[in-house]
């Protein structure tokens, strides 16, 4: 037995053999989270975190995912390498009874109250938009009617004026700026439909 083989049968006897581990370990407590580095947004973060008595980050996360979705239809990010949208992807992971949906609904009250008033102002615009695309329409198929018709001179003025008709009336954009757990289908429907910038929530 050469010495190389005598140090491993000396490693293997030092080994000390142990018992079963547990598959998740106890998690270290992680820094204070910084609430001084939120700037305008602090105060509303506390005052959410008093009334809750949720940890102040869950109060954070809400607070940063809403304001991301205030501004990221206004402006990009200017990175290294080229400017990128200014929006969040947010992960919160809490224990149940941690008060994250009350974190939630607290701070994005001013966002549901800005989706009421976009719904009131959309019924009305919807409305007329209604009138105008239905006497478009009709316009459309009385002329498309005569330019078809045998008589060379009516159907002449008729393409004059369908071409002075010009593309039917734009809808008015549907007043979602949030999606709650939608399928692709349904968001590219949206994105179709509504407005540019949208928030993810579930």
């Amino acid at each position: 037995m050469n010495a190389h083989t005598e140090q491993m049968h000396a490693d293997e006897t030092a080994l000390t053999p142990e018992g079963p581990q547990p598959p998740l370990r106890d998690i270290p407590s992680g820094e204070r989270y910084p609430v001084a580095a939120l700037g305008p947004l602090r105060e509303a973060v506390e005052a959410v975190q008093d009334v809750t008595q949720a940890p102040v980050a869950l109060a954070a996360q809400s607070a940063l995912a809403v304001a991301s979705l205030a501004v990221q239809g206004f402006g990009d990010v200017e990175t290294l390498g080229a400017d990128a949208p200014c929006s969040l992807f947010c992960l919160t992971i809490a224990e149940s009874g941690e008060r994250k949906s009350a974190c939630d609904r607290l701070l994005m009250q001013g966002l549901r109250n800005f989706e009421a008033s976009l719904a009131d102002a959309h019924r009305d615009a919807k409305a007329d938009y209604d009138t105008a695309h239905a006497i478009w329409e009709t316009k459309r198929k009385r002329l498309m009617t005569e330019v078809a018709g045998s008589n060379k001179s009516k159907a002449a003025g008729a393409e004059a004026d369908l071409r002075a008709l010009g593309p039917q009336p734009p809808a008015p954009l549907f007043p979602n700026v949030t999606a709650m757990e939608p399928t692709f289908e349904g968001l590219m429907k949206l994105y179709g439909i509504g407005r540019p910038a949208l928030g993810l929530f579930r």
